[in-house]
């Protein structure tokens, strides 16, 4: 896992720890289960104060990414679940006891149940995102891949309302909060930073680059994109398209890298270079997803 570090900007450091170990873990460089690199190690190797790595695998640790084992350190947070919990004998009675709970006879149940099976296979793609910006980012390039129907719900909209149609997709940082509501999911996982280089040509060292997006988190792993292959902080804008006048200035900027969706701005350009979200494995996945009847 090779991460990196600038000081020369005005991204905080800790924050930059958490954006690339968080890319790292969703994008699967970092396995499930293995082992982190401990605060002390980190400490060392960057030349950075051990409670601003503690305060990164903090947050980590708070959006369920990474789990501390008492005597051993961080690991990346597996969600599966090995107890009785998920026998499905106990699934069945729970939910038999909610719904009896909720007036329903067990004809309805059975009903019911055999309904949602029937409609199960039914048009469209559903994205599974908490965060809207991102949502957004998954759908238009799901879409673009698949030409299937898209539409998307936040977890807790799942959870309050089962959707009866579409295949049901999310990024592998949602499984735990999820899949105690749908069984049949499938997980993607996002590029990268190795596999957003390939190809890709390096900016002149006087080039005004600027980054473009509607979610932030796509400025931040840009902008760790390019600190990493040493491109100097002032020649890099950043501009949010949720932002009025994010426009102004553009002119100046020699290249524009920008999301799939956020792209739709610039065609024509030849400024533009494109940062597709999902990995070329997930793309493949989804197209196999598509091609289920």
């Amino acid at each position: 896992m090779k991460l990196w570090i600038s000081k020369q900007t005005d991204a905080p450091i800790r924050d930059q720890l958490v954006t690339q170990l968080t890319l790292a873990l969703s994008s699967g460089d970092i396995a499930v289960g293995e082992k982190l690199p401990s605060r002390g190690e980190l400490s060392r190797r960057f030349g950075i104060h051990e409670n601003t790595v503690s305060s990164a695998y903090k947050i980590l640790s708070e959006n369920g990414l990474v789990e501390f084992r008492k005597g051993s350190g961080f690991y990346a947070r597996s969600s599966e679940n090995t107890d009785k919990g998920r026998d499905l004998e106990w699934l069945t009675a729970l939910y038999l006891k909610d719904a009896t709970g909720l007036g329903a006879d067990y004809e309805t149940i059975r009903r019911t149940v055999l309904d949602q099976i029937k409609r199960k296979l039914a048009d469209g793609i559903v994205v599974i995102e908490e965060d809207q910006d991102l949502r957004q980012i998954l759908m238009y390039e799901i879409s673009a891949c698949t030409g299937e129907p898209v539409s998307g719900l936040t977890p807790n909209e799942l959870n309050k309302s089962l959707p009866t149609k579409g295949k049901m997709v999310a990024l592998a940082d949602e499984k735990r909060k999820i899949e105690r509501s749908i069984a049949d999911c499938l997980y993607l996982k996002s590029r990268s930073i190795p596999e957003a280089m390939i190809g890709r040509e390096r900016p002149a060292d006087d080039a005004l680059i600027a980054l473009v997006s509607g979610w932030d988190g796509f400025l931040k792993m840009a902008q760790t994109i390019l600190l990493a292959v040493e491109i100097a902080p002032e020649s890099i804008m950043m501009r949010s398209t949720q932002e009025d006048g994010w426009k102004n200035g553009m002119g100046a900027a020699s290249m524009v890298i920008a999301d799939s969706l956020a792209a739709r701005h610039f065609r024509g350009d030849p400024r533009l270079r494109v940062f597709p979200f999902l990995s070329d494995e997930s793309v493949e996945d989804l197209k196999r997803l598509a091609s289920e009847s």
